[in-house]
């Protein structure tokens, strides 16, 4: 307990860069020793978490017990590399204190073919992200003709986005036999998201004196907010074996329940070519528009888990993969054409409708686990995890309108920790560890060569994510004794 209380003293002193969760299924883990072991409880009762992981296993709860689980600690900052061009890094840092879960069990009886049921109120996502950057420098953007020579250039971009999800499930659990159970659990989240998005950029003449041109501006202006409650239905069979624990579950797709939100947009051009010819004379085009109340739809995919665990000796091995189905690209708000500022053209109605519809879709991936449990001495544990934690978003380029994803990277995941029982207590604390990397991050705009041609955003390209984040893991469990 010692030494890993140090580790978490030391790793808070080091700047760690946090890995991505808007956009993965497994970043969060729940429950006292599963928040450490990965995928564990999907083959045995592991704690209070069995409502989330597996509600079969909770029948094999042995008495009433409650828990608290918290990351206590997080330090997180993300890093892309060239991120808006060559040296223009944009980086974003926090640090945060997210309690997790509450959950309990309660079984009635000592008899063990009476259903257990279990519970819980949980933090099942959060994520917040900070871009932001500035550029000024003298350059020839301008066609030489309007304006000699280097002009000052001015860019700014700014992003900002916030997702949280909550979960409250109820789940039951009881014996088909003394090694085989069945297990139901049902599930309601409040899913919101919040995204602005922000470029500005600039081309002012040198010299007034030899210019035709006051300035040359490019704006856009991207916000949206929505909120969605859903319904999950879960299924799960365990089977309690001699030496081997082996669990089943799946995860019906969510059921919209009701949501809404809001889409606004705007966007300028000043004194451009149209669509960047420079045999066409100059002009200027403003808009602006916004849809409030909208309906929104938002869609969790169906998915299997597959677990197993076995001891040796002292030490109990876990294993365990989860399939997610894919979810055919859909819109989450789609106002159509709305009302902007605009010549009112069917052609500008056409770009009006694009802009401002919001859209996602899964693509179907598997992810795995391993896990160990080292009963060292007694009471007390040492526990070790790895896992895989795959990013989803399909980012379809030919898809119209906008795409919130902006973590599309995968997550590795390392967890250690220790376990102590006092009484009819236990506690644990534990580090995770995740760590990332993407070369090939698509910027989305440059400060680079920016020109008349590409309305002053340069050429995007690619840059470099490398994502690292460090947790203290804190938790505990109460458990009744048993009734007789």
């Amino acid at each position: 307990m010692r030494n890993i209380l140090t580790l978490g003293i030391l790793a808070a002193m080091v700047p760690f860069i946090a890995a991505s969760q808007d956009n993965h299924y497994e970043f969060m883990r729940m429950g006292s020793r599963s928040s450490i072991l990965a995928n564990s409880g999907l083959s045995r009762f592991e704690d209070q978490a069995a409502v989330i992981a597996n509600p079969a296993t909770l029948s094999f709860a042995n008495n009433s017990s409650f828990s608290f689980n918290s990351t206590a600690v997080g330090l997180n900052s993300i890093n892309f590399e060239n991120g808006l061009g060559q040296g223009f890094d944009i980086k974003y840092g926090t640090m945060t204190v997210l309690p997790t879960m509450a959950a309990g069990v309660l079984k009635p009886k000592k008899n063990k073919k009476d259903w257990v049921l279990g519970y819980s109120l949980y933090h099942s996502m959060h994520d917040r992200l900070r871009f932001s950057d500035r550029n000024i420098m003298q350059t020839n953007v301008i066609n030489d003709v309007a304006s000699p020579g280097n002009e000052n250039y001015l860019a700014q971009y700014n992003l900002s986005h916030d997702l949280d999800e909550v979960t409250a499930v109820l789940g039951l659990g009881w014996n088909l036999s003394d090694k085989l159970a069945l297990g139901i659990s049902q599930s309601f989240t409040y899913r919101s998201e919040e995204l602005n998005n922000t470029f500005t950029a600039s081309a002012i003449p040198l010299n007034a004196l030899t210019s035709s041109v006051d300035v040359v501006s490019y704006s856009t202006d991207f916000y949206t907010n929505y909120f969605k409650v859903m319904a999950i239905t879960k299924v799960g069979l365990a089977w309690e074996l001699e030496k081997w624990n082996i669990g089943l579950t799946a995860t019906l797709p969510s059921l919209g329940m009701f949501g809404s939100g809001t889409v606004m947009g705007e966007g300028s051009l000043t004194n451009v070519h149209p669509g960047g010819d420079l045999t066409k004379p100059r002009a200027s085009y403003f808009a602006s528009g916004s849809a409030k109340k909208e309906k929104a739809t938002y869609k969790k995919s169906m998915a299997l888990g597959l677990g197993i665990s076995r001891p040796f000796g002292n030490v109990r091995l876990y294993g365990a993969a989860n399939y997610y189905g894919a979810v055919k690209n859909y819109a989450i708000m789609d106002p159509g054409p709305a009302d902007f500022i605009q010549p009112n053209t069917a052609a500008n109605e056409a770009v009006t409708a694009d802009f401002m519809r919001v859209w996602a879709g899964n693509r179907s991936l598997l992810n795995w686990s391993l896990g160990a449990d080292w009963n060292y001495k007694g009471t007390r544990h040492m526990l070790f995890s790895f896992h895989t934690d795959k990013q989803f978003a399909n980012l379809d380029p030919e898809e119209p309108g906008q795409n919130l994803t902006i973590k599309n990277w995968d997550n590795y995941h390392i967890g250690v920790g220790t376990q102590q029982t006092f009484g009819q207590s236990d506690w644990v604390i534990g580090l995770r560890y995740s760590f990332a990397k993407k070369d090939d991050a698509r910027q989305p705009y440059s400060f680079d060569d920016p020109t008349e041609g590409n309305n002053l955003q340069g050429e995007p390209k690619t840059g470099t994510v490398v994502a690292t984040s460090i947790q203290l893991m804190l938790s505990y469990a109460f458990r009744f004794k048993p009734r007789s």
